[in-house]
Formats: C-alpha cells, sequence, structure tokens
C-alpha cells in the first residue's frame, strides 16, 4: 500500500470555499464539487 501526498490549497482556494458555505452551501457538497475532504473543507471554515 502506497501512501497518498498530502495536499495543499491556497489560501484564495479556502477562502472561496468558505464563502460558499457562509453562503449557504453545505460542507459536504463544497467539499465534493472542490474534490476536497469535507475534513479539509471543516477546518478551512474554521480558520
Amino acid at each position: 500500500m502506497f501512501k497518498v501526498p498530502h495536499q495543499v490549497y491556497t489560501a484564495e482556494f479556502r477562502e472561496a470555499a468558505v464563502q460558499r458555505v457562509k453562503d449557504g452551501q453545505g460542507v459536504s457538497a463544497v467539499a465534493r464539487e472542490l474534490g476536497m475532504p469535507m475534513q479539509t473543507a471543516q477546518l478551512a471554515q474554521g480558520a
């Protein structure tokens, strides 16, 4: 088994994801559309 490399998201990308959640989209929907893990989207929302 191999390890998946850690994905790095730019600050702008994270801010756009957080803004979409604040605009009313669900965290899971935003994460799925952007191709990021839901946990990462939740962490970005708190940042």
